[in-house]
């Protein structure tokens, strides 16, 4: 019903779904930009984290061995562990929250 009665009224609305194909195109480039930059953010945490780690006052143990907890605990002496700490669940955040952009995009543009 819809349908017809655009097709009387405003033929140029059908044809919506192809002005979003240089859309589709765009949000390529900007995507593996983006995944690029928060790749870059993880890398650049990590060694954030190592060099944290490698200044902190008599480690109890060396820092190949340390579990995670350990790790963390081990950060949290330091004002930069604790900046790598922050800025790496900020990151994982983001990380996620992009990924759902994504598909959000994703499943508009399938629309």
């Amino acid at each position: 019903y819809l349908v017809s009665i655009v097709q009387k009224n405003d033929e140029d609305v059908l044809k919506l779904s192809e002005d979003f194909v240089t859309v589709k195109a765009a949000e390529r480039v900007a995507v593996d930009m983006l995944n690029q930059q928060l790749r870059e953010m993880k890398n650049g945490i990590k060694l954030v984290k190592k060099t944290a780690l490698k200044f902190t006052p008599n480690p109890t143990c060396p820092m190949d061995e340390a579990p995670d907890t350990l790790e963390d605990d081990l950060l949290e002496l330091s004002q930069m562990g604790k900046f790598s700490l922050s800025a790496e669940a900020k990151i994982k955040s983001l990380s996620n929250e992009f990924d759902n952009a994504k598909s959000n995009f994703s499943d508009l543009l399938d629309f």
